[in-house]
């Protein structure tokens, strides 16, 4: 009896499976997250209670025999194929990043890859005059295109986390519009859904950048985290 041969996978769809495995756990920690008492209010604070909940939540997903590369938290990024990266960039901190072997790749400098979540409070401004929907889109989704930042070099797709603490879900999703279209970044300023109350809203858009892969698809997740 002749053996069939397992059908090849590509690099591309090896990339997707590893994308939805890390938000569906993503998802279920934002979950987990939501329902636990007297959450601090920091943006630090709240990504190290994520981050404990995403490594449960990974856990408890992962099937049965199987492992995953480590999650890190403020973990600088890393070379992508070349010798001679900026001091910048290397200093770039994203939130949480998710390591991403594809022992596929034909360049080993190219195999390690990383799923990269920065995370961001969406409130209104303080009285220091610092806007939290304008840090958002600047701080935020500009670093996935900002050469000099490179957030997410070299995969398809990436994740933000908005955490919702208070106002009205339609006047901070008008602000982050408006600091959107101001960055040329219309993708968002078109598309940027209503947020639904008591749950977790999402939204994806594609843009284009100056490095690869180009277009990235970027996921946002808002979890209402409002009392």
């Amino acid at each position: 009896m002749k053996r069939q041969s397992r059908p090849k996978i590509g690099q591309r769809d090896r990339w997707n499976k590893w994308e939805e495995f890390c938000l569906k756990s993503l998802r279920l920690a934002l979950k987990r997250l939501r329902r636990k008492a007297a959450l601090p209010e920091g943006e630090n604070a709240l990504n190290s209670r994520l981050f404990d909940e995403l490594r449960l939540a990974a856990r408890d997903l992962c099937p049965k025999g199987f492992s995953y590369p480590p999650i890190r938290s403020e973990c600088q990024v890393q070379p992508y194929g070349v010798s001679d990266e900026s001091h910048r960039r290397l200093k770039a901190t994203p939130d949480i990043t998710w390591g991403y072997e594809d022992n596929r790749q034909s360049d080993p400098l190219k195999a390690t890859r990383d799923f990269v979540i920065e995370c961001k409070r969406v409130r209104t401004p303080m009285q220091s005059g610092w806007v939290f929907t304008t840090h958002y889109v600047e701080d935020g989704i500009k670093r996935f295109l900002d050469p000099t930042k490179r957030y997410a070099e070299g995969v398809g797709s990436a994740a933000m986390v908005g955490y919702w603490q208070d106002s009205a879900g339609h006047a901070l999703h008008a602000q982050i519009r408006a600091a959107a279209q101001n960055a040329g970044i219309t993708a968002v300023a078109e598309t940027l859904p209503t947020w639904r109350s008591r749950a977790i809203s999402e939204h994806s858009h594609v843009f284009s950048r100056p490095f690869e892969v180009s277009p990235i698809r970027l996921n946002h997740l808002w979890i209402d985290l409002r009392s």
